[in-house]
């Protein structure tokens, strides 16, 4: 599942219990597939040029790394994954629909973060553009 967020997600106890605060879910969507970080997460960094975007209101024109806001990155990222029938669904947000593998998308200081998660432990947290997909698998199934 991954889910893109309007804002920071500042109390992350609270959104993983369903109470947003401040934070409003844009998109919710699911892939069906393993959602490996070797997989999900790694197609996630290489959708959004390895990470390194620029979230800001007001920009225009026709630049790949720069998104006029969540919103409009919320959209990108259905675009880019849903091809054809099937596959691609969006749902609306509750805690009942998490799959393994979890992925939230939020702006952090003009740059694209991912909170990945795995049956309720946090396994990475920070810029997309520094997560490691498979140091990140890795560590789930063989532990620290």
């Amino acid at each position: 599942m991954t889910v893109v967020w309007n804002n920071g997600l500042d109390n992350k106890t609270d959104i993983a219990k369903g109470l947003f605060g401040e934070a409003r879910p844009l998109v919710c969507m699911y892939v069906q597939c393993d959602g490996y970080p070797t997989g999900h997460l790694a197609w996630l960094k290489e959708t959004f040029n390895g990470g390194h975007v620029i979230i800001r209101n007001g920009i225009r024109g026709a630049c790949p790394e720069y998104f006029n806001g969540m919103e409009c990155l919320a959209a990108y990222l259905v675009h880019k994954a849903k091809i054809g029938i099937g596959g691609v669904y969006l749902y609306p947000l509750t805690v009942d629909n998490e799959t393994e593998f979890n992925y939230q998308l939020y702006p952090q200081d003009d740059d694209l973060w991912v909170l990945v998660s795995a049956c309720d432990e946090v396994l990475y947290d920070g810029s997309l553009k520094d997560a490691a997909p498979g140091a990140i698998e890795k560590e789930y199934y063989e532990g620290s």
